[in-house]
């Protein structure tokens, strides 16, 4: 799939590519429905994530006990792992713990039914040195690229549990 991200295991040092997701930097604004905003994390966790205009067919991610897996052709691959999801009022922080800081990706919802990942940041926000060498050594700029050029998504009923894939 053209837009599939190439992730390796975080434990080894490499960063994973659909990102390394960011850690618990989030804290929900007075004027942010509790109500709503937990809504959408029991909406990411009850669905499947097509590609936007794909009639809920083809390949799909999917977020599951903390973690994000990808499904195509009845192959099963976990492109993130230990993951937290934080709601906010219109969009969720999908957020891993690295070693020196956190990684988080602002995954928002429109009113079609859609989402797409609209930020991908770490916090807290690394020196120049440290950028640098997340960029030589993981491709950290390359991945935030491609993260942000990822298409819309739709949230399509599970109709498939991970057992009976």
């Amino acid at each position: 799939m053209p837009n599939e991200l190439r992730v390796q295991n975080g434990e080894s040092g490499r960063l994973p590519a659909l990102l390394t997701v960011v850690l618990l930097s989030c804290l929900l604004t007075s004027s942010c429905s509790d109500e709503v905003a937990s809504e959408n994390v029991k909406r990411l966790e009850a669905t499947d994530l097509y590609v936007y205009g794909e009639n809920c067919r083809g390949p799909y991610w999917r977020f599951e006990g903390g973690e994000l897996s990808f499904y195509e052709n009845g192959t099963v691959r976990n492109v993130l792992d230990k993951l937290a999801l934080i709601p906010r009022s219109n969009d969720v922080l999908v957020v891993r713990s690295l070693s020196s800081s956190s990684l988080t990706m602002v995954l928002t919802f429109s009113p079609d039914g859609s989402a797409k990942f609209t930020d991908v940041y770490l916090e807290p926000p690394p020196t120049d040195a440290q950028l640098a060498i997340l960029n030589n050594k993981l491709g950290y700029a390359q991945t935030v690229s491609s993260i942000m050029k990822l298409p819309s998504i739709e949230l399509c009923t599970r109709m498939r549990s991970t057992a009976s894939f």
